[in-house]
């Protein structure tokens, strides 16, 4: 729901009513959103704040995302990145906040300690999601220092996994497109082209 909410902001629709149906309602199950972690709390956030809504458990959303274990837990499992580069993605549109800019703080540190010497992060979907966070952030995933490891660029480390022909792979041994990679690495070079034109990937209502 969240990702066909941003889709219908993309192109000026209202999700509220669609064929008669309120999208951004299903966006406030607090309990079926959050069992899936930070991810799914982030993008209920991201697409509420995009398509010009406020949800009712804001605030309990915000709450989990800071507090949620889950991440922690997956410190050592490959992609875990992606939990603090959303988590960052959603939270970019509450700093001011102690708690908020310290997340991000460390979520910053996080993505940078987990780039690899040849700018990817584990795989393509995290490398585009760390450029994603980034622009969000307003921080230039091409030339912060934090963020050029051996020279490379996190860009450069996105394209490590492009096949030619607009295809991308999701790891490094893959030998054929992955559909997600390429909509990742899609959103990705997008985000990079609105920073250059001093806009974010995902900008409130």
């Amino acid at each position: 729901y969240a990702r066909v909410v941003i889709a219908l902001a993309s192109i000026d629709k209202n999700a509220k009513d669609v064929e008669g149906y309120d999208l951004v309602a299903y966006l406030d199950d607090y309990g079926k959103v959050t069992i899936q972690g930070t991810t799914s709390a982030a993008i209920a956030l991201i697409a509420a704040r995009v398509s010009g809504n406020t949800l009712e458990n804001e605030d309990l959303y915000i709450d989990f995302i800071l507090n949620d274990e889950m991440k922690d837990a997956l410190m050592e499992v490959e992609g875990f990145s992606d939990y603090y580069a959303m988590g960052a993605e959603a939270l970019s549109f509450y700093r001011g906040r102690d708690d908020v800019d310290k997340y991000i703080e460390d979520a910053v540190q996080i993505l940078s300690d987990q780039q690899r010497e040849n700018g990817a992060m584990s795989n393509c979907e995290s490398t585009a999601e760390a450029i994603e966070a980034l622009v969000q952030l307003g921080i230039d995933p091409e030339k912060d220092e934090r963020f050029i490891k051996d020279g490379n660029t996190l860009y450069d480390g996105l394209m490590t996994y492009y096949l030619g022909g607009g295809k991308f792979k999701h790891l490094d041994e893959d030998e054929t497109a992955d559909p997600m990679a390429c909509e990742r690495a899609l959103l990705a070079m997008d985000a990079i082209q609105l920073f250059q034109q001093g806009r974010q990937i995902y900008e409130a209502k």
